[in-house]
């Protein structure tokens, strides 16, 4: 090379080897190192490098650099190829021992590890980029039209900065492994993949796809020897996008194996990522080949870890959802053979003509589609933001209530910032003027609270903290406070409201989390059954009402004693719903645990307590000895006296009735149907009917719903006949306070009448189709879908031939047809939606659905 190219070379690299960064790296001086540079680096060994024409190595770079090294530091004794490479993961994954070592020998590295980049640099402007070798990001022109852009940017700086490329490079020479080459390969195909659904003008965000691609696999180079790099490289992944403030793109980075596909919705990025991760694995050769989807399925297969037929099925519905994925694609006309052509399927038929194939193939497509939407709008920072604006003011509380069957369905793999902004939207739903609205948004606070770090449910290394988890529980802390305590600044009937809902929370929990997770969450709720603390009659009744949703079976006994003592330093409270939810809670514990030495104390106060004129704690203290294994005969009689059902009968239907009591009342009302005499048998029916049209409670009329389905079996056909007739004329009322919640307890009720009043009920309700408020054929539509989710146990029933059967399940469905077919926006969509949720019940057998 002629000596002018050789002093361009030198002069390159002595101004990037005094640029203010590399000099901060090494401790070294501006004129220090260019001294250094004109005496150690040999314009003759420059030019076997530069001008750079093909791949150069790692060893050749080291040859060129040696003497500069020398100069900095001493070598180290396993040489500069391997202690570079152990540095550059040291400067990803920074270790105090490791840092400890390398202190002699750090200046030598980072100029070794500078001068690579150097011509790895000049190797990319010459040499063609290779799918295995080679990443093509994205320029900052191209970035700037996605939303993560600004994150894209941060992780090229740090790619750069921290020499990641670099580190890669020496992987694969300083051992034995070729990491680059899967996520160079992995690279490739998602950014080919993401550039079609761009140009196909489907939503993807190409800066997202690209980064999380790029550094998926990242992770490998923070585990240490003798960790299972298969389970624990997600965990240094998430750690190394944490750390660089790159919360979105480390989102998607850390959760692309292929079980991450096994909850029903991701965002396309992630789909892209696990799409392409899977399609390209590390060969036995240390290649990396670029396989097709079968082939791949096969060899993954041939790697799973105690592999049984349970396992298999699961891996087979993963791999199901790539190819319904690759049809997408397909379809779209992308080239996902990647040879450069595309083969178009050949068009569907007309919808009307198209077979039973096509069709099932059709709704796959359409699924897909709809799911990428929506996740879009769920898991897109600015997206996200506008999506929860829209929702907050949605006035429609039945269009809200579709907002959150969104949240609840694709809230699973969101970040956890966005979880966060999701936790306060549900807490102001607390105080919401519709009673289902806040039963949803406490159920989904429960659920949010078990799924936070949710891709981080994952393996972690031994001796590591959960750091999350301390957040968490910090954040869940908070929250149970507000729910507990809320602002005083609300009004009487706002806190009210919150308070009621902090067993939904807790039932939700109780219903969502992991077996291991369960305690963690019971024991910062554990701190509150505080007798020390002085609590407001309000605040302690919603926690003595959440302990019928507590596991108390497989809680320690310290946490026990902590509910018994609570509950006992209540039972002879001033106020009357305080006093009755303390006794219930009593009995709940006496029931989990009879012998336990809180239940003995408890069992022991009933007993020396006279409840002589008060008919529901008569009826706990029943219970309680009962479970306890004592004498409750006395209780017993005055219980199962017929004069006693007028007295529930009217205190139930008092204004100033608490609902605690009513709700007790209600128990003790089924079970005197069960145990005592039968006289009172339609009377009881009636007014548990009565009581799902107008209490103001929904504990009660659930209450009421459930005991009215569980006496039904004990009615004359003619009384049941009454039941349903009355229910009938409460939907048709179409109070929306009241009637949206009859259809539920309506329609299992009328699977009790023979076919024939069966017959008559169902034509009654098809003539409400024609009813002019909407309200009403709304319910009426709810109806029918609850009949027949539960139509199964009807033909068991009354021994239903199969012929009727049939005839009778297609009448059911004429119905909503006809509600789909309406011309009220309103009436349709209700209609699909309880067809949908026809399908979707699990009290529907598969072949039920098929058929």
């Amino acid at each position: 090379m002629p000596a002018k190219q050789s002093a361009k070379a030198l002069t390159l690299l002595s101004e990037k080897l005094t640029e203010r960064e590399f000099l901060n790296q090494t401790g070294q001086r501006a004129k220090k190192m260019r001294a250094l540079i004109a005496s150690e680096l040999s314009p003759a060994k420059a030019g076997t490098l530069y001008p750079v024409t093909k791949r150069i190595t790692c060893k050749e770079v080291l040859a060129f650099s040696r003497k500069l090294l020398r100069a900095l530091s001493p070598e180290p004794k396993e040489g500069w190829l391997k202690f570079t490479y152990d540095f550059a993961c040291h400067i990803l994954y920074p270790d105090d021992a490791f840092t400890k070592y390398a202190a002699p020998y750090k200046a030598g590295a980072y100029c070794f590890l500078a001068i690579l980049q150097f011509f790895l640099d000049e190797e990319r402007k010459v040499i063609e980029p290779e799918p295995t070798v080679d990443f093509e990001f994205l320029t900052d022109n191209e970035a700037s039209e996605f939303e993560s852009q600004d994150e894209y940017m941060r992780f090229k700086k740090v790619w750069r900065r921290e020499y990641v490329y670099e580190m890669m490079r020496l992987n694969k020479e300083a051992t034995t492994f070729n990491t680059l080459a899967h996520l160079a390969g992995v690279h490739f195909v998602a950014m080919h993949i993401a550039r079609g659904l761009y140009d196909a003008n489907v939503p993807v965000d190409m800066a997202l796809v690209s980064a999380a691609a790029a550094a998926h696999d990242i992770g490998k180079f923070g585990c240490k020897p003798g960790e299972r790099v298969p389970y624990l490289h997600y965990y240094y992944t998430d750690r190394w996008f944490t750390r660089n403030r790159m919360d979105y793109i480390g989102h998607i980075a850390a959760n692309h194996s292929t079980w991450d596909l096994e909850p029903d919705n991701i965002s396309l990025e992630s789909l892209v990522l696990i799409y392409c991760d899977f399609r390209v694995k590390e060969g036995g050769d240390g290649s990396s080949p670029i396989s097709t989807l079968e082939d791949a399925f096969n060899v993954i297969r041939g790697k799973l870890d105690n592999l049984d037929a349970k396992k298999l099925k699961r891996y087979k519905t993963v791999y199901a959802k790539l190819c319904d994925f690759e049809e997408y694609l397909r379809r779209l006309g992308i080239d996902i053979d990647l040879n450069g052509r595309t083969t178009m399927p050949p068009p569907m038929p007309s919808v009307t003509l198209r077979n039973v194939e096509e069709s099932v193939l059709s709704l796959t497509l359409l699924g897909v589609e709809h799911n990428i939407a929506v996740m879009r709008s769920m898991t897109a920072e600015r997206q996200f933001g506008n999506f929860l604006e829209a929702a907050r003011s949605e006035k429609n509380w039945k269009n809200l209530y579709a907002y959150l069957n969104i949240y609840d369905r694709y809230i699973a793999y969101t970040n956890d910032l966005q979880k966060k902004q999701t936790l306060l939207f549900l807490y102001e739903l607390l105080m919401h003027r519709e009673s289902n609205i806040r039963a949803e948004a406490a159920r989904l606070i429960g659920k949010i609270f078990v799924q936070f770090n949710f891709g981080y449910r994952k393996q972690l290394p031994e001796g590591i903290a959960n750091t999350a988890e301390e957040d968490i529980m910090s954040l869940w802390r908070s929250y149970l406070s507000k729910i507990i305590t809320p602002d005083h600044r609300l009004t009487d009937v706002q806190q009210r409201r919150i308070r009621f809902h902090l067993k939904n929370v807790v039932a939700a929990m109780m219903r969502y989390a992991a077996e291991d997770d369960k305690p963690v969450f019971l024991s910062v709720l554990m701190t509150q059954f505080d007798t020390k603390k002085k609590r407001k009659p309000e605040e302690a009744f919603s926690l003595l009402d959440a302990v019928e949703y507590i596991p108390l079976d497989a809680m320690p006994e310290k946490d026990l004693h902590r509910i018994a003592q609570f509950s006992l330093s209540l039972t002879d409270h001033t106020e009357d719903y305080v006093r009755i939810a303390a006794w219930r809670a009593g009995r709940t514990l006496v029931k989990a645990n009879p012998s336990f030495s809180g239940s003995r104390r408890f069992a022991d106060y009933a007993k020396k307590t006279d409840t002589t004129g008060h008919i529901t704690e008569t009826f706990l203290k029943y219970r309680i000895l009962s479970y306890a294994g004592l004498d409750a005969r006395a209780e017993r009689e005055r219980l199962y006296d017929p004069e006693i059902i007028s007295d529930i009968f009217l205190e139930n239907l008092k204004i100033a009735t608490p609902w605690i009591t009513t709700a007790v009342n209600i128990k003790l009302l089924a079970d005197h149907l069960k145990n005592g005499p039968a006289t009172h048998r339609l009377h009881i029916a009636a007014h548990l009917s009565n009581l799902i049209k107008v209490s103001e409670y929904v504990d009660v009329r659930d209450n009421a719903g459930q005991a009215l389905l569980a006496i039904m079996p004990l009615l004359y056909p003619d009384e049941r006949n009454e039941v349903v007739f009355e229910l009938m004329r409460g939907l048709e009322m179409g109070e929306q306070e009241f009637s949206k919640y009859i259809p539920r307890y309506l329609g299992e009720s009328a699977l009790w009448l023979p076919p024939k009043e069966l017959e008559e009920i169902l034509h009654y309700i098809r003539g409400l189709l024609a009813n002019p408020n909407d309200r009403v054929v709304s319910y009426a539509l709810d109806t029918i879908g609850v009949m027949l989710r539960h139509h199964p146990e009807y033909r068991d029933r009354f021994k239903i031939d199969k012929k009727s059967y049939a005839e009778a399940r297609g009448y059911f469905f004429g119905i909503l047809l006809r509600g789909l077919a309406s011309y009220r926006t309103a009436v349709r969509q209700e209609a699909l939606q309880v067809i949908a949720h026809v399908f979707g019940a699990d009290t529907l057998p598969l072949n039920e659905k098929y058929e």
